[in-house]
């Protein structure tokens, strides 16, 4: 069980819109190319995946980078 945050940034905007906390650890995080659907029922193709893991945060932060599925 990895505890983690994923934080969902869209079209390109440097700011995270939404942040999961999965202190379960049964969430799955995306891959680069797949597309997801997310809340409003758009769905969304996964450009870039990054983790980082800064020594104040409790857990790893996974940063999945967004834009509109055609």
């Amino acid at each position: 069980m990895e505890r983690r945050q994923i934080a969902y940034f869209y079209n390109g905007i440097l700011k995270a819109e939404e942040t999961d906390l999965d202190l379960d650890g049964d969430m799955t995080v995306p891959t680069k190319g797949e597309v997801v659907l997310r809340p409003g029922g758009n769905r969304w193709k996964v450009v870039k995946v990054m983790t980082k893991q800064d020594a104040g945060n409790a857990f790893p932060i996974h940063m999945i980078y967004l834009k509109l599925a055609q």
